[in-house]
């Protein structure tokens, strides 16, 4: 900090002066491409936090007292920047759309800066995607759902989703001619593998393609104009690159390889249960930009999907004639043998899991058990890359996790937790050392004790805040019970 007529808050390692440039970037590159109607990136609100505290803040007219500018160059399409210590209480170390200070506000981890090109453009669509999402929490006034335990290692599901990422990507490049053929195919196909999948797995799919999948194709748009000859990026991107010729290279490499990230998709279970629904979504946006101009402004309607624009006139006859679309579909893309390679996966991934979990129980510490089965699961925040399924009542998250029910928050980091979602448990080792209070009194763990005004675990990656309940020993664990 600086002491003159204002306080001013000097960026101090490179990391947040990278972090600044490429929002600078972000919002250059809002003047010059609209890729949603309605939407503009320069009228949102965001924030780019650290980890160990503190954030930057743009885009909001009611700011705290203590917010302070920021000494960094004004830049003519970004809003005006504040630095503020601290952060939302609810905010985890990943990204989040939360309402703070009256607006849906997109919030990035600075943290997500490399060091190269590639980087600083990965960087960028990020802070795109994420303005996206506050944009459509605000649109259509949707909670993000609470994510359900998804077949990941289905070989069925995922043999035909392989299918289904090849057969999109043919789509995106097949002549005029050939367009309608392929979109019957496409429809077809997803109702053939959707067919095994439950009502609220299909929805789960749905909600992620349109949520995700949008968001990731708006900041595809934004890489294809920042990879046009001739672009000029923000000059604060000279903090990565020394030719400007190389981030526009960087652009168009980012967003090849999210297209081709189609042909990949469920292979091995690779990304089943969450991340191949942000390329399917994408190729889908994509695909009906050929198909239908007006796609976008239906699918802001309530209860229009992209399903319903995507087989709108597909000539179903609900027969042979379907039959054989699929039939051909599964010969072209080699169904049959991509089936036998996904049991023989699915054989090795239950093996994996087994000990995933027997080495998340046989962990070194004091044995947590935190009941919650009383209450409502309002929402959460995983690492989905570092959730392991185990079967349909048991997941092992070994990557950061928040879990948010009414009052009570539970976040875990850099710890396994074991979560048992029919029993309504999550087990986690404690270290020796730890701190708990109840009732603003410390708590002794040798004897049992009730708390009805307050509870607050800290110890290290484990966060627990709670309002009544108790806390009692119990054959070498400890046994926290959550009633509200």
């Amino acid at each position: 900090m600086k002491t003159g007529q204002r306080t001013r808050y000097e960026p101090a390692t490179l990391l947040e002066r990278r972090a600044l440039a490429c929002l600078d970037e972000a919002y250059h590159l809002a003047g010059q491409v609209r890729p949603w109607p309605g939407w503009d990136l320069r009228g949102g609100s965001l924030a780019l936090f650290r980890r160990d505290g503190g954030m930057f803040l743009c885009g909001h007219d009611r700011l705290p007292r203590r917010a302070v500018p920021v000494a960094w160059p004004d830049s003519p399409q970004r809003p005006p920047l504040f630095y503020l210590k601290g952060q939302p209480r609810n905010l985890t170390d990943t990204c989040a759309t939360l309402v703070y200070l009256g607006r849906f506000t997109a919030f990035v981890p600075l943290e997500t800066v490399g060091r190269d090109a590639g980087d600083a453009v990965e960087m960028v669509a990020l802070i795109w995607q994420e303005a996206f999402h506050a944009f459509q929490r605000a649109l259509r006034r949707v909670d993000v759902p609470v994510a359900v335990p998804y077949p990941e290692d289905s070989p069925v599901n995922n043999a035909l989703g392989n299918v289904e990422g090849r057969l999109l990507l043919d789509a995106l490049r097949a002549p005029q001619e050939e367009l309608a053929a392929h979109r019957r195919a496409l429809a077809l196909i997803r109702r053939e593998r959707r067919a095994q999948l439950d009502d609220d797995l299909v929805e789960y799919e749905r909600f992620t393609e349109f949520y995700e999948g949008l968001a990731t194709y708006v900041a595809c748009r934004a890489l294809e104009v920042a990879g046009q000859e001739g672009y000029r990026p923000h000059p604060a991107v000279s903090l990565w690159v020394a030719e400007e010729a190389e981030y526009r290279r960087a652009a168009l490499d980012l967003r090849a390889a999210r297209l081709a990230g189609l042909l990949t998709v469920n292979r091995r279970g690779q990304g089943a249960n969450r991340r191949r629904f942000f390329l399917t979504g994408m190729g889908l946006a994509y695909f009906l930009d050929r198909l239908d101009p007006e796609w976008k402004e239906k699918v802001q309607r309530p209860g229009v999907g992209l399903d319903e624009v995507l087989e709108a006139g597909v000539p179903f006859d609900g027969g042979e004639g379907d039959d054989r679309v699929i039939a051909e579909t599964e010969c072209r893309y080699d169904y049959v043998r991509r089936l036998e390679e996904e049991r023989a996966h699915a054989r090795e991934l239950r093996r994996r899991k087994r000990e995933i979990l027997a080495e998340a129980l046989g962990a070194e510490g004091t044995l947590l058990v935190i009941d919650v089965s009383q209450l409502r699961l309002t929402e959460t925040r995983l690492d989905h890359d570092r959730v392991e399924t185990i079967n349909e009542r048991v997941r092992v998250h070994t990557g950061s996790a928040f879990f948010q029910y009414g009052p009570t928050t539970l976040y875990f980091h850099g710890v396994p937790v074991v979560e048992d979602r029919v029993n309504g448990l999550l087990e986690v080792r404690l270290p020796h050392r730890l701190r708990m209070l109840g009732d603003e009194v410390p708590l002794r763990l040798l004897r049992p004790a009730e708390f009805t005004d307050g509870f607050e675990l800290n110890a290290g990656g484990i966060r627990v805040r709670a309002r009544r309940g108790y806390i009692q020993p119990a054959d070498g664990a400890i046994y926290l019970k959550i009633v509200r």
